[in-house]
C-alpha cells in the first residue's frame, strides 16, 4: 500500500509545481498537461503488464534493471539500506547505479524481496521515471516562459515535449531515461539562468545534476568544462569581481576536476567510447536489434560519420526499410513531426544568437556535445531515437519558443530576464 501512496504522491507534487511556476491564466492548462503526461506513462505501463502477463515479452533494459534492483533489495534486507555501486557488485556498471538503487528502494519498502515483484511495485518504479520525465518538461517550460515572455509558445512547447512519442515510449518503463534527461535538462536550464543572475540554488542544482549524471550516464559529465568556459568568457564582459560570484559553482567543480579521478575518468571514458575499437564493438552489439543501419567502414569512428550524424538527428526516413516492426514504422511518422520542430528550433536559435551570445553558446555546447558522443557509435535506429531525446527536448522545449516576432515591450521584458546587466 505504501507504494500506491508514492504513485499519487508523485502526481500531486507535479500538480503543485505546475501551479506554482505557471502564469495565472495558464495554471489550469499547465497542470493538466503535466498530470496528463504522467498518467499517460503509467497507463501505458499498466496496459503492457496486463496484456503481457504469462508471455515472454521483455524490454531488455527495463527487466535487467528490475532484476538487479531486486538483488539490491535482498542485500539491504541483510545489511540495511545503503547506496550500492559497481564496487559492491561486479555485475553492476556505474552507468546505471542511481536508477537501480531508486528501484531497489521501492521493492524494499514494498516487501517484494522474497516474492515476484508485484504490479503495484513495478508501477511505482515506473512512476519515479515518469515523474522525472515530466519534471524535465516543466523545467524547460519555466525556462522558456521566463526567458521569452511568450506564454503561448511556451505552453505549446510544454505540450510538445511532454507528449513527444519517443519520449513517452522510453519513460513509461523501468529504464533510466527519465532520470538522465532530467539531469541533462536541469544542468542546461540552471546554466542559462545563471547567466542572468547569480543564484546559489541554481549552482547547487547544477552540481547535484552532474552527480546524478555521474551515476546514470557518466560521459555526459564531460560538458562541465564547456559550461565553465562560458561563465569565464562572460566574466571578461562584466566586472572582474563577478568571477567571485560564481565561486560557489566554479571552485567545487574545479576541485573535482583536479583532485579526484573525475577528469581522468571523463577523458578515458569518452576516448574509449569513440575509439575505433569501441565503435566497432558497439556497432556490432547495437546492430543485433533488427534495425541496424548498414554504414560504410563501420569499424572506424570517422567511417560514414556524416551519414551517422544525419541518421542520429533525423532517422529513420520514410524510404528506409530496415525493419518491419511497428516501432520502426511509427518512428518514421514521428520524424516528420520532429523535422518541423527542428526547423522552428533553427530559426529560434538564430533569434537567440542576436539577443544573448552566452546563452546561445551554452545551447551550442550542449547540442554539439550530444551529437559528438552518440553519432559515431550509431548503428541501431532504436538506440538513435532513444539517445536523441535530450537533443529533441532542448530544441523543442527551449529554442522553438524564440521563433516569434513580438512587440517591443514584450521583447524588452524577455531580454531583461536573460540579458546580464
Amino acid at each position: 500500500m505504501i507504494n500506491l501512496f508514492f504513485i499519487f504522491f508523485f502526481g500531486h507534487i507535479l500538480y503543485i509545481i505546475a501551479k506554482k511556476i505557471s502564469p495565472e491564466k495558464d495554471k489550469a492548462y499547465v497542470s493538466w498537461i503535466i498530470v496528463g503526461g504522467y498518467a499517460t506513462r503509467l497507463a501505458i505501463k499498466y496496459i503492457s503488464i496486463v496484456t503481457s502477463e504469462g508471455k515472454e515479452v521483455e524490454v531488455v533494459d527495463a527487466m535487467s534493471y528490475l532484476r538487479m534492483a531486486s538483488l539490491f533489495a535482498k542485500i539491504w534486507s541483510f545489511k540495511g539500506i545503503h547506496y550500492l555501486t559497481y564496487d559492491d557488485s561486479t555485475s553492476l556498471p556505474i552507468l546505471c547505479a542511481l536508477p537501480i538503487n531508486i528501484f531497489a528502494f521501492f521493492i524494499y519498502i514494498g516487501n517484494d524481496i522474497s516474492e515476484k515483484i508485484t504490479l503495484t511495485t513495478e508501477l511505482t518504479c515506473t512512476a519515479s521515471v515518469a515523474f522525472s520525465a515530466c519534471l524535465a518538461s516543466l523545467n524547460l517550460y519555466h525556462l522558456s516562459y521566463t526567458c521569452t515572455g511568450n506564454t503561448k509558445k511556451s505552453l505549446l512547447s510544454l505540450l510538445a515535449t511532454t507528449f513527444f512519442p519517443s519520449f513517452i515510449s522510453f519513460t513509461c518503463d523501468t529504464t533510466k531515461e527519465g532520470f538522465v534527461n532530467l539531469f541533462i535538462v536541469s544542468t542546461f536550464a540552471s546554466s542559462i539562468r545563471l547567466i542572468k543572475k547569480i543564484d546559489i540554488f541554481q549552482q547547487t542544482t547544477i552540481i547535484l545534476s552532474i552527480i546524478g549524471l555521474w551515476y546514470s550516464r557518466p560521459y555526459y559529465v564531460g560538458i562541465i568544462p564547456f559550461i565553465l568556459l562560458t561563465f569565464i568568457l562572460q566574466t571578461f564582459q562584466k566586472k572582474y569581481h563577478s568571477f567571485f560570484n560564481y565561486s560557489f559553482f566554479i571552485v567545487p567543480i574545479l576541485f573535482l576536476l583536479i583532485y579526484t579521478p573525475l577528469l581522468s575518468y571523463i577523458i578515458a571514458n569518452t576516448e574509449e567510447k569513440i575509439s575505433d575499437e569501441a565503435v566497432a564493438n558497439t556497432i556490432s552489439a547495437n546492430s543485433q536489434g533488427g534495425s541496424g543501419i548498414l554504414l560504410a567502414s563501420p569499424s572506424s569512428r570517422m567511417g560514414a560519420l556524416h551519414l551517422k550524424t544525419i541518421y542520429f538527428l533525423f532517422g529513420p526516413f520514410p524510404w528506409d526499410n530496415f525493419s518491419s516492426s511497428i516501432f520502426f514504422q511509427l518512428s518514421k511518422i514521428e520524424n516528420l513531426y520532429w523535422l518541423i520542430l527542428f526547423y522552428q528550433g533553427i530559426r529560434g536559435f538564430i533569434q537567440l544568437c542576436k539577443k544573448d551570445v552566452f546563452a546561445s553558446l551554452i545551447v551550442l555546447f550542449f547540442l554539439s556535445f550530444i551529437i559528438y558522443l552518440n553519432a559515431p557509435v550509431l548503428s541501431n535506429l532504436g538506440l538513435a531515437v532513444r539517445m536523441r531525446i535530450p537533443f529533441v527536448l532542448l530544441v523543442t522545449g527551449f529554442l522553438t519558443c524564440w521563433n516569434s516576432e513580438k512587440k517591443k515591450e514584450e521583447q524588452s521584458i524577455a531580454l531583461s530576464v536573460i540579458k546580464p546587466k
